[in-house]
């Protein structure tokens, strides 16, 4: 059982990882706000969530009917808590990501209404 405790305080270990991840982001200076603080963010976000489903796995197979049926970590169902905190943080660092970066549509319209611009064009006299 020091096995299952142990994997379960490296999973809420891992949570709170992953709930600081928003905390930290703002907490950042503005100007150091930027997509690839996103990306990098993400990119932890994915590992922290990859880390859980293993130790999740790991308490899954190391418990038996009773714990599953007495233990807070089942009962509770933590498992679909750290999962619901992981998409929301994840759906809050893509409105970010979205936000800093601009959109091939925008790009495109910008890049079509330069091109119908009408050209002066100067009289040389000589």
């Amino acid at each position: 059982m020091a096995e299952f405790e142990e994997l379960l305080e490296a999973q809420y270990s891992t949570l709170t990882l992953i709930q600081r991840i928003m905390i930290n982001y703002h907490k950042l200076p503005k100007a150091r706000r930027t997509a690839t603080a996103v990306r990098s963010s993400i990119a932890n976000l994915k590992g922290y969530w990859d880390n859980c489903q293993l130790q999740h796995a790991k308490l899954c197979a190391l418990a038996d009917e009773d714990t599953r049926r007495l233990h807070e970590y089942f009962t509770k169902d933590k498992f679909l808590f750290i999962s619901d905190t992981v998409e929301e943080v994840m759906d809050t660092l893509s409105e970010c990501l979205e936000r800093l970066q601009p959109s091939n549509v925008q790009l495109g319209l910008n890049e079509s209404s330069s091109s119908h611009e009408t050209r002066v064009s100067h009289s040389t006299f000589t």
